[in-house]
């Protein structure tokens, strides 16, 4: 019992987060959440929609694999 609450307490310091996008006709939608790190998440995902939309229109798709 005592090495799963140790591991549970270990976990809880490792960050995640998670990005969606949906694409409506010619609008984007991108949403996101992360547990920690709230402003290296939002300079994150501000890098990825400044690569995105410097890309020509053809490549959208693969720029959204790479990422």
């Amino acid at each position: 019992g005592f090495g799963l609450l140790m591991l549970g307490v270990v976990m809880s310091y490792f960050s995640h987060s998670q990005i969606w996008a949906l694409q409506k006709g010619d609008r984007l939608y991108v949403g996101g959440k992360t547990n920690r790190a709230q402003v290296a998440f939002e300079q994150e995902v501000l890098e990825i929609l400044d690569r995105l939309s410097s890309q020509p229109k053809g490549e959208e798709k693969e720029a959204a694999i790479e990422v």
